[in-house]
């Protein structure tokens, strides 16, 4: 059971800076990229071989995690803007250790939240990775929403990106306002639903942008393929867990894991993404 972030722990003390390269906020400069289905992906991949993970969907009012993994969540995750609420009561068990905290859809409420507000779960949330290999967090394409966490202590942006240009101005947008404001935070990019020739092309294009007009560094975290089989589960209501298994963006993505949280190359759980790639 996930532990409340006020409870005491006899854990070792790790270091900020490597409990921060734990959290990755996943984000879009625009919707309909396939943020949330990346998300779903890289928590999958991570989990599967063996990592610790803590899924927030932070999508404000478009919060499809729950959809895609098949539960019904009784709370969500706005119920910690009470500070009444424990952790705990958000908490959907995945599997031994694969944990969710769902969304919630659009409210007028959501609309007027101050920053402080957005902050408030996300500042009782992240600070669990001291328990956790990986916390992902699905932070969608709102601005408000993406910076809330960003600013409550994520180490890592994953930006996910089509190759079109509205998707790349967008893309580079929104990493021009995470330079300014959450500077330490480091930015990688997704290239989604194109292949490999393409999806470089255009995030060697962005990289370039970052550097010459932002004067910010940020990588190619890797590529994701169009998987019309991936869609067409998913479109019939499977969960992704099923519908990831030999699918070529669930493969893809579960070996970039690695990439986006190198920290598990000197745990176990590298050892166990090897033996489970080969056991395939």
């Amino acid at each position: 059971m996930l532990p409340d972030s006020s409870r005491k722990t006899t854990a070792p003390r790790i270091h900020p800076a490597v409990l921060a390269e734990r959290v990755a906020l996943v984000a879009g400069g625009k919707g309909g990229v396939g943020t949330s289905v990346m998300t779903a992906l890289l928590a999958f991949g991570c989990a599967s071989a063996g990592a610790r993970v803590l899924l927030i969907d932070g999508n404000e009012g478009n919060g499809t995690q729950h959809l895609l993994f098949g539960v019904r969540p009784v709370s969500s995750i706005d119920a910690l803007r009470d500070p009444a609420v424990p952790v705990s009561q958000v908490c959907i068990e995945l599997g031994e250790s694969f944990t969710m905290v769902a969304g919630r859809p659009a409210s007028s409420e959501q609309l007027n939240l101050s920053p402080a507000a957005r902050r408030a779960p996300f500042e009782r949330l992240l600070p669990l990775s001291s328990e956790y290999d990986c916390v992902i967090v699905d932070a969608g394409s709102h601005l408000d929403g993406i910076l809330a966490v960003a600013e409550s202590g994520a180490g890592q942006a994953l930006i996910v990106t089509d190759a079109d240009r509205i998707s790349l101005a967008a893309s580079f947008a929104l990493i021009k306002v995470l330079s300014s404001e959450a500077p330490a935070l480091r930015g990688r990019v997704l290239v989604n639903r194109h292949d490999d020739a393409i999806a470089l092309r255009a995030g060697s294009q962005l990289v370039d942008a970052c550097m010459l007009f932002l004067d910010r560094r940020i990588d190619v975290a890797g590529t994701i393929a169009d998987d019309v089989c991936l869609r067409a589960a998913l479109g019939a209501g499977m969960p992704i867990g099923d519908a990831a298994q030999g699918s070529s963006a669930g493969e893809t993505m579960r070996a970039l894991a690695l990439s986006v949280f190198p920290h598990l190359t000197k745990s176990g759980v590298s050892q166990r993404f090897t033996l489970s790639q080969g056991e395939r």
